[in-house]
């Protein structure tokens, strides 16, 4: 893909547009390419930077080609789907299980309009995919779990939580607020790309990681690990 960053961005934004109202052919005639798969096909190569150059050509072939194949593809690699249409485990189901007895937005109408709009505003380009939140959990028959322990787990050893800056799955924001809320907690901050962090290539967080829980070391500050 040719471009700066804000180009592409724009690009990605144009792509879903046109899909939500006329899905892309694929190379199975029975599916196409539609704007919600799409953009599973976008995230599921973001969680590891050795995955990128798929995105590339996934994204290249759309743009270009008009063929949705490799987004498709990307997307089914997501959900576990295998070639004859049956799926590996029910990971989708479980995902969605977790979620509504962990915690739920509100179904509100009004409110999940507000909340989309706002999403908006924050990430342009992909944050339609995740407006309206509250509709997945509106008739889930169990009501959310109670947290009944200490969250901040008072008088427990030292609790490492290792967050990556650019994941595209966990905000980063999210391990500093457990680290702070955890009485016992440390941060380690990988200062890199893709969804987790220990084994991805950066020997300060494997040293840190290993150094830890094979010693019992606790680094006296947050590391700030690069590759």
């Amino acid at each position: 893909m040719a471009g700066d960053v804000d180009q592409v961005m724009q690009s990605v934004a144009d792509l879903f547009e046109q899909l939500m109202s006329k899905p892309m052919t694929t190379s199975d005639p029975d599916r196409r390419l539609t704007q919600s798969l799409a953009f599973y096909g976008v995230a599921q190569p973001l969680y590891a930077q050795e995955l990128w150059p798929v995105l590339n050509d996934a994204l290249y072939a759309a743009f270009q080609e008009k063929d949705g194949s490799g987004l498709l593809s990307l997307a089914d690699q997501y959900f576990g789907r295998d070639e004859d249409g049956t799926f590996a485990d029910n990971q989708t189901e479980a995902f969605t299980a977790v979620n509504c007895l962990d915690d739920r937005a509100s179904s509100d109408y009004e409110t999940m309009q507000m909340e989309a709009k706002e999403i908006e505003e924050a990430a342009p380009v992909m944050g339609s995919s995740f407006g309206f939140g509250g509709i997945g959990c509106k008739n889930w028959p169990y009501p959310v779990a109670e947290k009944t322990f200490d969250l901040a787990a008072s008088g427990a050893d030292p609790i490492m939580v290792i967050g990556t800056t650019n994941d595209p799955a966990t905000p980063y924001v999210w391990a500093q607020g457990l680290a702070e809320q955890l009485e016992s907690g440390f941060l380690v901050t990988y200062e890199g790309e893709g969804h987790t962090a220990y084994g991805r290539g950066s020997t300060c967080v494997m040293d840190t990681v290993d150094s830890y829980f094979v010693d019992g070391t606790v680094p006296t500050s947050d590391p700030q690990c690069t590759r």
